[in-house]
């Protein structure tokens, strides 16, 4: 699929709107623009950023309102910001980058991982899980990606913080990644993550058996009227935004809460582990 961005997506949608409202197709939009329907097109995708002599071509095309017109350019100005993850932008393959933008811009992320998910790792269970991974990283490079990962976390204590819904095999409670009280600091993190409002943590216990994600984990994201899948493999990440992966998707997660403890047995499940760490 196409890269996601959504601040893009937004500015192209409401082009697209105010377009059809005025009664004009693509192609006639585009002529008057003396280029090409495809190219123009790509703003109303969202796959590219209009510059601001195309858009007040647009207004007059249009005949587009102050309030429209003001609309417009405030999405415009949010589109056009780069990403907070701008400075660390050397370490992100594209669709990495595309995951943390949709994050920042999600009503709801719903995941389910083998290990602790990203959003909810302590600093030194990061470092470990960075140091030991299929990447061969020096020093600085580590250092860089763990300040990568604890920036991330930030979202959840945003205002508008997405609803987060995490589902952990039992799997990364029991296995013991860096020592005892690095697995001790991070299972009392999810304790006190999962106790804030717009926070989940379920655990798939053992005795769950087979299971619709036993072969790997993944997340999906809704922000506005759309939902994309992100799944991270050993040799890269994929997205899927097809209606059928999507449903397929959607349909094993819910399938997987069925095989998932409560809210309160998960507590009480990490609250043992915490105490068999200590």
């Amino acid at each position: 699929m196409a890269q996601v961005n959504i601040r893009r997506h937004r500015l192209g949608r409401k082009l697209a709107e105010i377009r059809k409202q005025a009664g004009f197709t693509q192609a006639q939009v585009a002529d008057h623009l003396e280029t090409l329907q495809g190219s123009f097109a790509r703003y109303e995708r969202g796959e590219r950023i209009p510059k601001r002599a195309v858009l007040h071509q647009l207004f007059k095309i249009y005949e587009a309102s102050d309030d429209v017109r003001q609309e417009v350019m405030s999405l415009f100005r949010l589109a056009e910001q780069p990403s907070w993850w701008h400075p660390y932008r050397d370490l992100l393959q594209p669709e990495y980058a595309a995951l943390l933008d949709l994050e920042v811009d999600a009503s709801e992320i719903r995941t389910y991982q083998v290990i602790v998910p990203g959003l909810l790792q302590t600093p030194e269970y990061t470092r470990q899980i960075l140091l030991y991974g299929p990447q061969e990283l020096d020093d600085e490079e580590v250092e860089r990606r763990l300040e990568l990962r604890m920036a991330r976390r930030q979202i959840l204590s945003h205002e508008a913080s997405p609803r987060l819904l995490a589902l952990m095999d039992e799997g990364a409670l029991r296995r013991i990644v860096g020592n005892e009280q690095v697995m001790r600091e991070q299972v009392q993190h999810l304790l006190n993550v999962s106790g804030q409002a717009q926070t989940s943590v379920q655990i798939v216990p053992f005795s769950a058996g087979a299971h619709p994600a036993a072969v790997g984990g993944l997340t999906l994201l809704d922000c506005d009227d759309r939902r994309v899948v992100y799944v991270e493999t050993t040799v890269g990440e994929l997205f899927l935004d097809k209606p059928t992966e999507v449903t397929t998707s959607a349909r094993a997660f819910e399938s997987l809460l069925g095989f998932a403890l409560s809210v309160k047995e998960s507590r009480e499940l990490m609250e043992k582990y915490v105490e068999e760490y200590s």
